[in-house]
């Protein structure tokens, strides 16, 4: 069926043309009146085009995104969208690295530190240790078999008094500086008891007088090592093992020197 649009004045066909003027696109129902509620647009690559172009004429209003004289927004390629997506891994990388190398280095030194076999260097009973401005001397070694000590059957107390002096003006902690064991002749260690180990061995009155100079490790101004072993135990030396430390960042030490202090044999009583 021929019809003319109410609109522009085109003489079409409806059913050939779907009902919509070729020339300004207005919708036709099947009865040949025009639809005018319906809004159609053509679109090409430079313009838009709706099928409204007199709002005096029609009644209808204008498209807000023509009346602005707007191109629609396309959307983006993929290669845009690639090279945004590299953009924003490029700069969550560039945040976080400082972070990643800082802990990575951390954790090469601390293998390095674990890896790495330090200095030995052998003693004898008589000779001093120096570690920074302090010297170690051992003044005794012996079985304590007192009958203040608490133990279980076949278990012997070894014990080791020493002395410390200093002199210099650098004053560390030999506690974060010096790691001391005995070493068996099968290569085992044994660490001293801590003091409150010792107490559960202990008299209270023994420990009462001890207390001051006994612990699991080198103290300052001197003291006594109490290590607990079975009585078939053989001794092969008094192992030192001797830490840097860095005086600003109180966990970090590196292994420095290891010195092993050969011991006489010593028989149970």
């Amino acid at each position: 069926m021929k019809v003319k649009c109410q609109l522009c004045g085109t003489k079409f066909d409806l059913e050939l043309n779907h009902n919509i003027c070729p020339e300004c696109a207005a919708y036709y129902r099947v009865d040949g009146a025009y639809n005018h509620s319906e809004i159609h647009s053509m679109y090409d690559q430079n313009s838009v085009h709706t099928m409204y172009s007199n709002e005096e004429n029609c009644g209808a209003s204008i498209d807000e995104t023509t009346k602005a004289g707007k191109q629609p927004r396309k959307p983006l390629s993929t290669t845009k969208k690639v090279i945004i997506g590299l953009e924003i891994m490029a700069l969550i990388f560039c945040i976080i690295w400082p972070f990643v190398g800082i802990h990575t280095s951390k954790k090469m030194l601390e293998k390095q530190r674990i890896t790495e076999k330090p200095t030995v260097v052998p003693k004898m009973i008589d000779e001093k240790i120096q570690v920074g401005d302090y010297t170690i001397e051992i003044l005794d070694y012996y079985i304590d078999n007192e009958n203040y000590w608490s133990l279980p059957e076949n278990y012997v107390v070894y014990a080791v008094s020493y002395d410390v002096t200093h002199e210099g003006s650098t004053y560390i902690s030999l506690y974060r500086a010096v790691q001391v064991y005995l070493e068996t002749s099968e290569g085992m260690t044994i660490s001293p008891l801590e003091s409150y180990d010792i107490k559960e061995f202990i008299t209270a009155d023994r420990y009462q007088i001890m207390e001051k100079n006994i612990g699991g490790y080198i103290k300052n101004d001197g003291g006594i090592l109490y290590f607990v072993l079975k009585e078939d135990e053989e001794i092969y030396g008094l192992g030192f093992d001797v830490y840097e430390c860095d005086q600003e960042d109180y966990n970090y030490k590196e292994m420095d020197t290891t010195y092993l202090m050969y011991l006489p044999e010593v028989e149970v009583e």
